[in-house]
């Protein structure tokens, strides 16, 4: 029963979200009815998951998110227009304390949607970056983005240490690895 309500209710907030999207329009309803059932089942598949979103933080994990994109953005821009090109492009690792699975694919996922850095690699608890600048600290930022995705995800996962003296957290930016 909990699961039906809860499924009615996904019903009902992607139908408005797709009517806002779509700004009412009738005639998108034949391809949004399918979506909406799809997503709403999915959505109560992996609320049921072990790693389950907590809408709680999404509002801090989109601040996060954006303020960093604009941020990330404006470094960009001044290193691609400054006259020297202030750029040391290459890779870095970094150890992560989330678990494996959703929450580390959705921080490489968002690390890779953030200006100046790609995710080259995902390997068990380490994840490889490609970056614009490896002699730049990233970790300290690295690690701020780590902490709202594990309160994104949820009970379970505070337990982990995240500080950037914690045994686990390590952001190893050195001599560019070559890619074979």
């Amino acid at each position: 029963m909990q699961t039906l309500r809860r499924s009615f209710l996904y019903v009902i907030v992607f139908s408005l979200f797709w009517w806002l999207l779509t700004g009412g329009v009738a005639y998108s309803w034949w391809f949004g009815v399918p979506v909406i059932f799809v997503a709403s089942a999915i959505a109560v598949k992996l609320e049921n998951s072990r790693h389950s979103l907590h809408f709680s933080a999404i509002p801090e994990f989109l601040w996060h998110f954006a303020s960093r994109s604009i941020l990330a953005g404006f470094d960009v821009a001044y290193r691609t227009l400054h006259p020297k090109l202030p750029l040391n492009p290459g890779l870095i690792e970094y150890k992560m304390q989330l678990p494996a699975g959703r929450p580390q694919t959705f921080f490489a996922g968002v690390i890779s949607l953030l200006p100046g850095t790609l995710s080259a690699s995902l390997h068990a608890n380490t994840i490889t970056l490609h970056v614009l600048d490896t002699s730049e600290n990233l970790k300290e930022s690295l690690l701020q983005t780590e902490t709202v995705i594990t309160r994104l995800f949820g009970p379970g996962l505070e337990s982990h240490s995240c500080s950037p003296e914690g045994t686990g957290l390590e952001c190893e930016a050195g001599k560019e690895k070559e890619a074979k």
